[in-house]
């Protein structure tokens, strides 16, 4: 059976909601768990999709939750220190009508799928992530790439960089709803990459490693300590997790101003001396060129 797809792509859709998420080229893990409310590793166990509620007759918008069991917490507080499973709600999905709305730039999972997560905004926005795709990061054979399968290496300054990608089938293949989706290459065009970052190529550093899972919490439980010595633990901020179960809506769209088009733009200096007599008749023609 066909199926039908709704690609959101930039702010075609909820203005307000959309925002185009760049992958890094490297990373401040401090810096990113100051922006988050949870930074936990788990395991994905459930896929579940909803639709929010509709509003002045909109149609309600796809939604799919995330739920992971929680392995590890390296910040944050979860709401519950007993709690052992969290879920996450990302716009996309399908909805009732067998379409599909598939949001570029947002990270796709699959059951079995293990990561490490900065979590924030969770309910709230489109993606609860710390900048979105940078937010995840994937644990596969205890090794750790981002969301397209790069590889999360340190350098020899220490710095957490991305190096090349991995055509492996848990970076190139996921399902929505049933639907498998295959991903062209790690430079698809639902990436939008920094300037600066080279993804072609990995990077050449001379000790720089491939960092494993363990080595990454290590130093992720660091530099998130040195980046939060008032709260190192994050204890302060509580994460909420997603029921999949109570109705959501979504906020009205902004009216979004849009500048009018500039109307005086200078002309270009005419570049010879019967083009610049010529522009003096259209002059004092009033702007009527003149037939000669």
């Amino acid at each position: 059976m066909l199926r039908k797809f709704s690609i959101v792509i930039g702010g075609a859709m909820l203005a307000q909601q959309a925002v185009a998420h760049h992958i890094t080229a490297n990373f401040d893990i401090g810096n990113m768990a100051s922006q988050a409310d949870l930074v936990f590793r788990g395991k994905v166990i459930e896929i579940d999709y909803r639709g929010s509620q509709s509003y002045n007759g909109n149609s309600p918008i796809p939604h799919t939750f995330v739920t992971f069991s929680v392995d590890d917490v390296l910040f944050g507080n979860p709401g519950d220190a007993k709690r052992r499973t969290f879920t996450l709600r990302f716009m996309g999905g399908p909805n009732d009508k067998g379409d599909i709305m598939l949001v570029q730039q947002l990270p796709q999972f699959n059951i079995g799928d293990e990561d490490i997560l900065f979590v924030t905004m969770n309910g709230s926005e489109e993606c609860p992530l710390v900048d979105c795709v940078n937010g995840r990061f994937r644990v596969v054979d205890s090794r750790i790439y981002n969301e397209y399968g790069q590889q999360l290496l340190r350098n020899e300054k220490g710095q957490l960089v991305l190096g090349r990608a991995e055509a492996r089938e848990e970076f190139t293949a996921f399902t929505i709803g049933g639907q498998k989706f295959t991903r062209r290459s790690h430079r698809d065009s639902s990436l939008d990459v920094d300037e600066g970052a080279d993804t072609r190529q990995p990077f050449t550093y001379a000790s720089s490693e491939h960092l494993d899972s363990d080595v990454f919490i290590s130093i992720a439980r660091d530099r998130i300590s040195r980046a939060s010595s008032n709260d190192p633990a994050g204890k302060t901020r509580v994460a909420k997790t997603a029921d999949k179960n109570r109705p959501f809506t979504l906020p009205a769209p902004k009216p979004v101003t849009i500048a009018e088009p500039e109307t005086d733009i200078p002309a270009e200096e005419p570049a010879t001396e019967q083009e610049k007599a010529e522009l003096d008749a259209m002059r004092r023609n009033g702007g009527d060129p003149v037939i000669q």
